[in-house]
């Protein structure tokens, strides 16, 4: 059976609510296919570095979310976007969330993987 997912700009825009409801700011940094095109998230922390996550779905189909670094650690903000950047080049309806989040709040809608 196929879960039936939402269009990934709705997706967006329920993330920007809850970004606006927690005064994180949110930035898209990138619009990718509005039907079904896959999202990053950068969290980008005080101290000028971000953690990167990419969004996945388990072998069983439900959602979740994949760390860039190999041990969830912040890494150079440059590095990130590098990453991004490459990214961008193999998938351009890949969507780019950026949220500032200095103290943590933002709650992923998927296990981390």
């Amino acid at each position: 059976m196929v879960e039936k997912r939402l269009k990934t700009y709705i997706w967006v825009q329920s993330q920007q609510w809850r970004c606006t409801q927690l005064n994180l700011p949110i930035y898209v940094l990138h619009k990718g296919e509005e039907s079904a095109g896959s999202v990053i998230i950068k969290i980008v922390l005080p101290d000028g570095r971000c953690k990167i996550f990419s969004q996945v779905r388990e072998a069983n189909g439900i959602p979740a979310w994949q760390s860039w670094s190999q041990d969830k650690s912040p890494v150079e903000e440059g590095h990130a976007d590098d990453y991004v950047g490459r990214r961008l080049k193999i998938d351009p309806d890949l969507w780019v969330l950026e949220i500032e989040d200095p103290k943590g709040l933002y709650e992923f809608d998927g296990k981390i993987v």
